[in-house]
């Protein structure tokens, strides 16, 4: 990805692309630790890509998620059901920030062999996490620790149950980013 720092950077520091921006000016809108290398901060300016693939029961998929250093998320992916019968099914990636986790959610269903929906469910989401975009730095390191949970079945109650209990919980404590 082409990112254009002088700009990236003007806009993180709320000034004019054309201004003189110090390196202290920076570091501290950035709440980036010291010392770093301007290397450093380039790449650290990069979006964070998470891809997961999953499968349980008759079901299998994948999933990417792209968070910027804005806030900005995109998150899509499929899932494939190659059984019998209609399942339904839910994604939940979570990362643990120091302060609350944060909860990608996506919950739906793909149609089996002789279900009357499709067999395969795809989705593209757009969203905004004020974790990533006020503290950056530590939500990056943060993503080194995330994990998706993928959870399928033919029977509705098993996954609601199962993994929105696990949702629930996660947004009485943190931030979900994509809601039931």
């Amino acid at each position: 990805m082409d990112i254009r720092l002088r700009e990236t950077l003007a806009t993180a520091v709320k000034s004019e692309p054309s201004a003189n921006l110090s390196v202290n000016v920076v570091l501290e809108a950035f709440r980036i630790p010291r010392p770093i290398r301007i290397q450093d901060v380039v790449a650290g300016l990069e979006p964070i890509n998470l891809q997961s693939s999953f499968h349980d029961a008759s079901c299998e998929g994948s999933c990417s998620i792209v968070i910027s250093h804005d806030g900005r998320v995109s998150y899509s992916g499929h899932v494939h059901n190659g059984g019998v019968l209609d399942a339904r099914y839910m994604v939940i990636t979570s990362i643990p920030t120091l302060t609350v986790p944060v909860l990608i959610a996506h919950q739906s269903s793909a149609g089996g062999t002789v279900g009357l929906d499709k067999r395969r469910d795809d989705w593209d989401l757009q969203g905004f996490s004020s974790e990533a975009a006020s503290d950056w730095w530590s939500f990056r390191a943060a993503t080194e620790h995330a994990r998706t949970d993928f959870g399928a079945s033919t029977g509705a109650f098993e996954v609601v149950s199962s993994l929105f209990g696990a949702v629930l919980a996660g947004a009485a404590a943190g931030e979900v980013i994509f809601h039931l």
